[in-house]
């Protein structure tokens, strides 16, 4: 069956970031202290996910994922990253349902972000235990959630490392053939030694997709968020508060591949409107991403 075959899709894109550091606006002072300057790279961002299922007795089955993702800046290297995630999971599915439970392990390296530190170092390291579940109420409309718990260690920052909980849920609405909707929320916790790097973060996102005449498809996506920190910020009398708002425009055309890789041409914006001046930022970018399923 085709679905119990390895599954590998991966994506590589062209990417300029004005503001790699996420500077906030030029000439920002706080109590006579200058903010940092933004600065600019660029580089390639990519990601590469491979995925088997394994079937079992009485509907039940096996499952491995294995995801790598990141950017490797050819300026600025000290920005680059990359991440890779290791999941094995047990599940069930019947008729409308599925729903699988497993472990997962979770690497990070980051150059640092500092001058002349240009290599790729351990960063992070999470173990984690994941709960997803999804159903199909009739042939339009679908929901699915996601539970997850563990704990992240850094290896050059303790006063970082602590559990992170992740509740996401999303419903999809099938309205036609050429559109789609979905809706969705999500509640993120992270803890830290040091509460000034703790927070809570709660999310609500929304998407649609539509195939338009012509053979052009495009995907747009919204999403509006709040993070809240447990401890007080340097120079800042009350607890940090951010109010986080993005947006993401895709746009290809259905019969345009190259060697069987879909070219996406994509804008971004980011906005972070928060009570401390030297954490709000704007961003934006436009860049074309290929993209293919073997």
């Amino acid at each position: 069956h085709q679905r119990d075959q390895w599954d590998i899709s991966g994506g590589l894109s062209y990417i300029r970031d004005d503001n790699v550091n996420n500077a906030p606006r030029p000439d920002t002072t706080l109590y006579g202290f200058r903010a940092w300057k933004p600065e600019s790279a660029s580089g390639a961002q990519y990601r590469i996910q491979l995925g088997r299922r394994l079937p079992l007795r009485n509907q039940y089955y096996s499952r491995i994922d294995i995801e790598t993702s990141g950017k490797q800046y050819f300026s600025n290297r000290q920005y680059s990253e990359t991440t890779t995630t290791v999941s094995l999971s047990m599940g069930r599915q019947n008729g409308n349902s599925d729903i699988r439970l497993g472990p997962m392990y979770e690497k990070k390296w980051y150059a640092g972000g500092r001058a002349r530190s240009d290599s790729l170092k351990q960063y992070s390291a999470f173990t984690g235990l994941a709960l997803q579940a999804s159903y199909w109420f009739n042939s339009q409309w679908q929901w699915r959630t996601q539970l997850q718990w563990g704990r992240e260690r850094f290896n050059r920052q303790p006063y970082l490392d602590g559990t992170t909980l992740l509740w996401s849920n999303t419903a999809f609405y099938l309205s036609s053939a050429e559109r789609f909707w979905n809706v969705g929320g999500d509640y993120f916790r992270k803890s830290a030694r040091d509460n000034t790097h703790a927070f809570h973060l709660w999310s609500a996102r929304a998407g649609w997709g539509q195939d338009w005449p012509l053979g052009v498809s495009t995907y747009l996506q919204i999403s509006y968020s709040q993070r809240k920190y447990e401890g007080y910020r340097l120079f800042l009398a009350q607890k940090q508060k951010n109010k986080e708002t993005a947006a993401q425009l895709s746009v290809w055309h259905r019969g345009l591949h190259f060697r069987g890789f879909t070219p996406r041409l994509t804008f971004s914006y980011q906005s972070v409107r928060s009570n401390h001046a030297f954490y709000q930022f704007d961003k934006s970018r436009v860049f074309v991403e290929v993209s293919r399923r073997f």
